[in-house]
């Protein structure tokens, strides 16, 4: 299991990042774990993010592990595999 997939993952959980943002995510930070690390003021910087989502995403990442999320989901979808 890649650890850029589990941060693939970890992003697809978060609420009002769909996936028009998590491409502009993605482009901006180059990896889903750099972006995944970045500060609130760095994420700024990306097309779409406003202050309030900014909040969202920094208050739900801190209750995600991403290896962890992925491995649940894998156990609980074997046919995620």
């Amino acid at each position: 299991m890649s650890q850029e997939r589990a941060y693939w993952f970890a992003w697809s959980q978060l609420n009002g990042v769909g996936p028009v943002l998590l491409k502009r995510i993605y482009q901006h930070f180059e990896t889903l774990e750099n972006a995944w690390k970045a500060t609130p003021r760095a994420l700024g910087e990306v097309q779409g993010l406003g202050a309030k989502l900014i909040q969202g995403i920094v208050e739900q990442r801190g209750s995600i592990d991403p290896a962890s999320a992925l491995a649940a989901h894998a156990q609980q979808n074997s046919c995620f595999w």
